[in-house]
């Protein structure tokens, strides 16, 4: 038997449990006069576990979907306040959900003219984020709001089909949050190379070697570079920035912001050769915007910011 089949089992026996529970309540005799005997919501239980993602009539639902990597199950915690008086919650309990699951978590079905106040929260697992969205279905027609960065949310539920509304589907999507790394200055990439009293921080390169525009260089190279005074000569300073924005991407910062600028610094350099290593010369004026985008995005004012050194 799979996890999935387990797990569906177990929230079966906990569902049934509370659905006796309820009719035990519903046979007491209510404290005040009343022309009926008081109405309680039901969980449907057995096989009406498994629903899908439409709403129905007098049924509240709860979805999980997980957005990037797949985490574990989820649990989501249910109240319900029967009868929609503004007291503490009737009846609270957990329920669990895997990716992909849906569950009827309650229902008002069998008890004309009952307005429930349902509140549903799931407890997330790490390194997501969450975020809900919530479909309804009232007087026959569904409609479905936009996402929402919460992992708790109400809605009433009322049979008959009269006021308020009939059904409610909501769907909790749990994004991974994906670490974007940081990003650190040429001049401590400068620092940091292992010569002289800092230590070594840079990380590999891949065949020993950087690329900078169609040109190959050694590591002992690019250190030279970065010791090499621009003094003019717009190449030597985007080289400077160059190399630190690739050392920061190598470094595990994310090149989402500044792939473009460096494809754009790569063309411009072409086959031209850095000093000290060669002699090209770029004019400041044609290499002043990439050299700036490039500082900003090592110094942190873009991309996934700067380092706490």
């Amino acid at each position: 038997m799979n996890h999935a089949s387990l797990r569906r089992i177990a929230n079966a026996g906990l569902l049934s449990f509370a659905v006796a529970a309820l009719g035990a309540c519903s046979e007491q005799s209510p404290v005040t006069p009343n022309p009926g005997p008081p109405s309680l919501g039901s969980i449907p239980g057995g096989t009406g576990l498994a629903t899908t993602n439409v709403p129905t009539a007098e049924t509240f639902k709860v979805c999980k979907v997980y957005s990037g990597a797949v985490g574990p199950d989820v649990t989501v915690n249910v109240e319900v306040d029967v009868g929609n008086n503004g007291g503490a919650a009737d009846h609270d309990f957990d329920v669990v959900l895997g990716d992909g699951d849906c569950m009827s978590v309650w229902s008002t079905s069998g008890n004309a003219g009952v307005t429930d106040l349902v509140t549903v929260t799931e407890t997330g697992p790490a390194g997501y984020t969450v975020s809900l969205v919530k479909t309804t279905l009232e007087d026959g027609v569904s409609s479905t709001g936009a996402s929402v960065a919460s992992n708790t949310t109400s809605n009433t539920i009322t049979n008959p089909n009269a006021t308020g509304t009939d059904g409610v589907v909501v769907t909790f999507t749990n994004t991974e949050i994906v670490d974007e790394g940081c990003t650190l200055t040429q001049g401590y990439w400068k620092t940091h190379t292992g010569l002289g009293a800092q230590a070594d921080a840079w990380p590999a390169l891949a065949g020993g070697t950087m690329t900078l525009g169609t040109v190959a260089y050694t590591k002992a190279q690019l250190i030279s570079i970065f010791n090499t005074p621009a003094k003019g000569n717009g190449l030597i300073s985007l080289a400077h920035q160059l190399i630190a924005a690739n050392l920061n991407i190598l470094n595990g910062a994310s090149a989402t912001d500044i792939s473009a600028s460096i494809t754009a610094a790569n063309t411009l350099i072409g086959a031209l050769s850095v000093p000290p290593v060669g002699s090209g010369f770029l004019a400041p004026s044609a290499t002043g915007a990439l050299t700036t985008a490039l500082a900003e995005f090592n110094e942190g004012v873009t991309g996934p910011g700067h380092c706490d050194e």
